[in-house]
């Protein structure tokens, strides 16, 4: 994994953060004073919103990596395509 792929896991995170805020801000304009049809739609964005930004922290949780000591990861145990692999890297410290 890049660290181009990491900036851009970190991109759609954020921007599913600013749709989340934006679909809170909606939902509290229309909760004071909408009809009932316009609140739902309001909810039911503010869950998409929601399970985007979920889907967006777990994907950039995927491309990051914690190391338990100091080392050069030479080589990751993902795919491109982010199918889970058995570990067949090196690390060298």
């Amino acid at each position: 994994m890049s660290t181009a792929e990491r900036d851009r896991a970190q991109t759609q995170r954020d921007i599913a953060q600013a749709e989340l805020q934006t679909a809170i801000n909606g939902l509290k304009k229309i909760v004071s004073g909408e009809r009932v049809e316009d609140i739902k739609q309001a909810q039911a964005a503010l869950m998409a919103a929601i399970t985007d930004v979920t889907l967006q922290q777990q994907i950039l949780q995927d491309y990051t990596i914690i190391g338990t000591r100091n080392g050069v990861v030479e080589s990751l145990p993902y795919h491109v395509d982010g199918i889970k692999q058995p570990f067949q890297g090196t690390v060298r410290g």
